[in-house]
Parts: C-alpha cells; sequence; structure tokens
C-alpha cells in the first residue's frame, strides 16, 4: 500500500503529500472485537504519518455492516489531533457485510465538493478498504463506478478475507492482512519463554537473538545481548506488539545482514551452527527466493514454520534442502506450545552427541525434524496474523 502506508519518509508524508483519502471500515460481528480494536490502531497509525491539513492531506472514514455510516467527512475535521482522537473512539457497529453498499455509499456521499473532494482541482482521490469477509452484496459493480470517477482503489482483507473479491475492488495490488491480536501474541511470547527456559543459556552455550517483523523490521535483541536466562526471559516478556503488513523478504536480509554477523554475536568463525527459525503465517508482499538462498548460501540452517494459512510455496522458498525435513505447519500459534518439549528435547540430545563427538553438528536438524513432526499434527485451528517472530538461534558446539 505505498501511496498510504505509515512507513514512508517523513519528508514524503509531511512536504510532499496532497490527496483526498477515504477509508471503508468493515465494522460487521465477523470482524471481531479484537481485530476491530487492531484496525483502530492501525487507522491512528496510519492517520498520524499524514501532514493532515485542509490545503494537503483530508481524511475521510465510512464504517459499514449492513448498512454504511458516515463517522467523519473530508471537510469535518481541520486537525489531525481531532481525528486521532475519533478514531481512538471508533464505535465497533456490527452486524452483517455489505461491502457494495458501502463503495457506493463512499462514492456518493463522500467523493464529493460538498463532502470536501476536492476533484476538481485535480487532488487525488484515494479510497481504502478494510474487509474480513466476503460480502453478502456485489462489490465489482460499484468499485467500478469508483474506478471511472478516477478514484484509485486499495483492498485490504484481514482474518480469511475473499481474496477474489478482493482483486475486484482493487486497482492496485490488494493486501491480505490478519491481526495477530494482544491474546495470541502473548501466546506466541509465552511459547519463546518457554523455550529460552530450556536452554542453557551463556556465552560459550546458547546464545538467542529475536527480531519481530512486519512491513518493517525490528531488532528486538542480537546473539550477543543477553547471556543471561533471565535477561533474555525479561526482554521476551517486554518486546512489544507491532502492527503491518507482511514483507518476509525484507526480515530474511535483515537477519543475514543484522544477526547472523560477529559483531552481532554470531560464532560462525568458530564453526558453531548457524540456525534460523522463521516462524510466519502470512503471504509476503515482497520477494521471499533471493533472500532466502542469500540466508543458505552464508551457512544458516533455516526452519520454515507456517502457522494456518501460510504460503506453502514461500515457506519452500524459505527453508533448508530438502523442504520436506526443514519445512513444518501448524494450525494455530496456540500450537506452538506442543512444540517446546520436542525443541529442547532436539537441542540437548544435539549438545550431548556433539560432546562425545558422535554426529556433525548439523544432525541437529535431524533431531529437530524428527520431534517436531510427530507433533504438529495435534494443533487446532485458532490464529492467524501479519506479525511474525523470528528466532535466531546457535546451539553450542560444547
Amino acid at each position: 500500500l505505498p501511496s498510504v502506508k505509515p512507513t514512508c519518509s517523513a519528508s514524503l508524508c509531511t512536504q510532499e503529500a496532497v490527496a483526498d483519502i477515504v477509508f471503508l471500515v468493515d465494522g460487521s460481528w465477523s470482524i471481531g472485537a479484537e481485530n476491530f480494536e487492531q484496525i483502530r490502531q492501525f487507522l491512528y497509525t496510519l492517520v498520524d504519518s499524514f501532514d493532515v491539513r485542509p490545503d494537503h492531506v483530508r481524511i475521510s472514514l465510512v464504517q459499514y455492516s449492513n448498512s454504511p455510516r458516515t463517522e467523519f467527512l473530508l471537510n469535518t475535521f481541520q486537525d489531525k489531533a481531532d481525528i486521532l482522537q475519533y478514531i481512538s473512539k471508533l464505535p465497533y457497529m456490527g452486524g452483517g457485510t455489505h461491502t457494495g453498499q458501502g463503495l457506493d455509499f463512499m462514492l456518493k456521499e463522500h467523493f464529493v465538493p460538498v463532502a470536501g473532494s476536492r476533484a476538481a482541482q485535480k487532488v487525488p482521490q484515494i479510497a481504502v478498504v478494510i474487509t474480513d469477509g466476503k460480502s453478502q452484496d456485489n462489490v465489482e459493480s460499484h468499485a467500478q463506478d469508483l474506478k471511472r470517477r478516477g478514484i484509485v482503489l486499495y483492498a485490504i482483507g484481514i482474518k480469511d478475507a475473499d481474496e477474489d473479491q478482493l482483486r475486484e475492488i482493487a486497482n492496485e495490488p490488494y493486501i491480505a492482512v490478519n491481526f495477530i491480536g494482544p491474546s495470541n501474541f502473548e501466546a506466541g511470547k509465552e511459547f519463546l519463554r518457554n523455550v529460552v527456559s530450556g536452554f542453557d543459556i551463556g556465552p560459550d552455550k546458547v546464545r538467542v537473538g529475536l527480531a519481530q517483523y512486519s512491513d518493517q523490521t525490528y531488532q528486538e535483541f542480537l546473539l550477543k545481548d543477553h547471556m543471561d536466562k533471565q535477561a533474555l526471559l525479561s526482554e521476551i516478556s517486554e518486546f512489544p506488539y507491532r502492527t503491518g503488513g507482511t514483507e518476509t523478504g525484507k526480515a530474511i536480509d535483515f537477519l543475514l545482514d543484522t544477526y547472523f554477523t560477529k559483531e552481532a554475536g554470531s560464532r560462525a568463525s568458530q564453526r558453531v551452527p548457524q540456525i534460523a527459525v522463521i516462524i510466519t503465517d502470512g503471504d509476503s508482499t515482497d520477494d521471499v527466493v533471493a533472500p532466502a538462498q542469500r540466508l543458505r548460501q552464508h551457512g544458516v540452517i533455516v526452519f520454515a514454520i507456517g502457522v494456518g494459512d501460510a504460503n506453502q510455496n514461500e515457506l519452500q522458498a524459505i527453508a533448508s534442502r530438502p523442504t520436506q525435513r526443514f519445512l513444518f505447519t501448524i494450525n494455530s500459534y496456540q500450537a506452538l506450545a506442543a512444540l517446546r518439549g520436542g525443541l529442547l528435547q532436539t537441542v540437548c540430545i544435539s549438545m550431548e552427541d556433539q560432546r562425545q563427538g558422535n554426529e556433525h553438528p548439523q544432525n541437529y536438524c535431524t533431531h529437530f525434524l524428527s520431534v517436531i513432526a510427530n507433533l504438529v499434527g495435534d494443533a487446532s485451528a485458532l490464529f492467524g496474523s501479519t506479525n511474525v517472530t523470528v528466532c535466531c538461534c546457535e546451539e553450542s558446539m560444547i
């Protein structure tokens, strides 16, 4: 979503951007209260990135379920702070999903001069549709009406959105987004805490690094940052939940350039196995093939764990070869808890074997696969998200 996402540079957003942007937000019951709160946060962050003024960026908001409702027009607010305050308290409508009605309402009630549209002044007209499911009415004809008026349409699908319908709406690439939600994010953090609790952490033993990504990358902590288990656990408990799109390729390059380096605490030069575990449940909006190849060519063993409806082609591109040994799928993030025992058992077996000189370090991967493969079949479908946790772990050679 390059024209409106909050990660654009400050100069672009604050000095050059001039546009009329109308958000059409699905407020149906299928969204759920937790996901709707994430939509509020997403809108808040997005609007906060723009230079909102009458002669720069104007923002409008429509919420819909069975019928559409104007939250505010392009000319309702003159000040960004007022818009942000409104969004922070945006009420959740509830109801069915009539996206077609919402599109038609947006065209007739918001993209008009009386509502603050500056189309006659050649100001770009942009519509951003955020929806989670298949509409109960026709959307294609209404989307075409908007496009014929020169309005650029973006579609953001959350949860189990109908991707064919997103394509019908958008005249730019659509984006499929699944908000993780605070409770599910905590389940992921609990998994990380449990796994780290079972490691023998130390400068000459196991080192752990953690990164998080969406459409941006976030350095939570490097391999060198925490040599004490309690410090690691504390850091995991406190790292924040971040929202956004899904750019897995960027994140993989970030791992290689930022984590698997001597400066970050990597012991590759000491022949310590370099292992990356990439956990994702979204479709990446950028290329993953080339970044994954670079990571593997650097000597990093890459495990790919797909959650829910993760893109299998992308997982295969990410994982080390043969992919059937290094790629796993589970149905939910909650199911990660079932992997803890197997993961710890695998590390312990590998360390002991290496002490006795019984196996090559890379056989660690065989253990990892064999134990996890016996566990992932028990998962139940509960969860979906763009936010992805990447855990980089080095196993000790002693």
